[in-house]
């Protein structure tokens, strides 16, 4: 639970600061990072940081 409350804050920051559509590559590779860390958790957070990135590059700005 520490670790959501964690994550839902920066989430929060993310999306006040840098708009919805960085706001979507950063949820989708959040909800990616939360998956993988069911059943690999030394994973976790490289495989969110990177999915993020990538859609994040991807993501046309509006």
């Amino acid at each position: 639970m520490e670790q959501l409350g964690i994550f839902l804050g920066a989430l929060a920051i993310a999306f006040f600061f840098l708009g919805p559509s960085v706001f979507n590559g950063i949820l989708f590779g959040g909800v990616v990072y939360w998956v993988v860390g069911l059943f690999a958790p030394s994973f976790a957070i490289p495989a969110g940081v990177v999915i993020g990135f990538l859609l994040f590059i991807s993501t046309p700005n509006r």
